[in-house]
């Protein structure tokens, strides 16, 4: 029975090595690359509370790496301004262009959802006009003024954060804060330009913007 006993003592660990040594290794899944197409909501939602400025723009970012994105941003926005004492318009196109870094690693689990960084570069093209512009002056009398359209451009660098979570299918709903430091604008302080495009009101040199985003996921391999 002793003799048994030892036998079974010593093949049962090796067999379960054996048996252990036989299993393949499980293999890492393969990357598959995804492409997300994006429409910022928070700009159109704005416009009901400040009439004056409407801001549209679309985003499309690409998995490169894993948790690596590229990505790309344009918009189009339009400001006009009327009160008794003047009239102002702007219109302009801008875009941004950069890389997004998902903080959360790749897992099935998670079902595509993101917590991530990003860096961009961004510029804007745009026209001002003032058609009307009243100066008040009690002593010399008030003036009516204005200037003709003319064309201005800006570019800045942002960096931001933000999260997407799964709705519905291949359907994300996210937002992002990002803070944009002003790098070079056209010089002209006569008519300095009230409003960039893709930057907001041109009064500091910083500004922070938050964004609201509605996705659509695309797998491309």
């Amino acid at each position: 029975m002793k003799n048994i006993l030892f036998l079974l003592s010593v093949l049962l660990p090796a067999i379960e090595f054996s048996a252990n040594a036989s299993q393949p290794e499980a293999e890492e899944a393969p990357f598959r690359r995804y492409m997300s197409l994006g429409v910022e909501l928070a700009g159109p939602a704005m416009h009901f509370i400040a009439p004056e400025t409407f801001v549209l723009s679309a985003s499309a970012d690409l998995e490169i790496r894993p948790n690596l994105m590229a990505a790309l941003e344009l918009g189009n926005a339009q400001v006009n301004v009327k009160q008794p004492a003047a009239e102002y318009n702007v219109s302009g196109q801008f875009f941004r262009i950069g890389a997004n870094y998902n903080l959360l690693q790749q897992n099935p689990a998670i079902h595509g959802n993101q917590i991530f960084m990003f860096l961009r570069y961004a510029a804007s093209f745009n026209t001002h006009d003032a058609p009307v512009v009243q100066l008040i002056d009690p002593v010399w009398g008030n003036q009516e003024v204005s200037f003709d359209q003319l064309s201005y451009q800006a570019h800045w660098a942002e960096v931001g954060a933000g999260l997407r979570t799964r709705i519905f299918h291949n359907f994300f709903l996210g937002w992002n804060v990002r803070a944009a430091f002003m790098i070079s604008q056209t010089d002209n302080e006569s008519t300095k330009p009230f409003f960039v495009s893709g930057f907001g009101r041109n009064q500091n040199n910083t500004q922070f913007i938050f964004q609201y985003f509605i996705y659509y996921r695309i797998p491309t391999k």
